[in-house]
């Protein structure tokens, strides 16, 4: 109980120091949606969150012993770790587009979702994300090196960047 307490304040007052943060941002006046509008939307999201925990754990007083992790439960948070540690790794030199495309679809495919259904999950978020990214609101993603920056730089002149 005083553990929860202490780690939801602790991330209320981090979240709050970011929160301040992301209003400092500069304002560029020609963007209706500015770089921060969603820092702002999601550390509200975990302040509103954190409080409505602490209040919950105050008034219920129940508390959740959650059960050990079995083995395999162990091998999907090992296995979430190595593949972000993988997709860190790989970020710079392959780009964006083609380390989600490539790591998203084999992690799904880890996670036992047919093949086609992975690859196309995998293949609609990344365009979704390099539109949404790099064209919608001008933050750049990494492109990569070589023929991987040649073929992230034909898929946004697609789309006119």
């Amino acid at each position: 109980m005083i553990g929860e307490i202490i780690i939801f304040l602790s991330l209320i007052l981090v979240s709050s120091y970011f929160l301040y943060l992301a209003f400092q941002l500069p304002k560029v006046p020609w963007l209706f949606i500015g770089s921060e509008v969603w820092p702002s939307i999601l550390l509200s999201g975990i302040i509103i969150a954190c409080i409505m925990a602490l209040v919950y754990r105050i008034v219920k007083k129940n508390y959740y012993v959650p059960p050990r992790i079995e083995r395999d439960g162990m091998f999907r948070v090992l296995g979430t770790a190595i593949f972000i540690s993988v997709y860190a790794l790989t970020f710079e030199y392959l780009g964006y587009f083609i380390s989600t495309l490539i790591l998203f679809s084999i992690y799904l495919k880890v996670l036992k979702v047919k093949m086609v259904t992975s690859v196309f999950l995998a293949l609609f978020f990344a365009l979704l994300a390099t539109i949404m990214f790099p064209v919608g609101l001008l933050i750049p993603l990494p492109r990569g090196h070589g023929p991987f920056n040649e073929f992230t730089s034909y898929l946004l002149s697609l789309f006119g960047r």
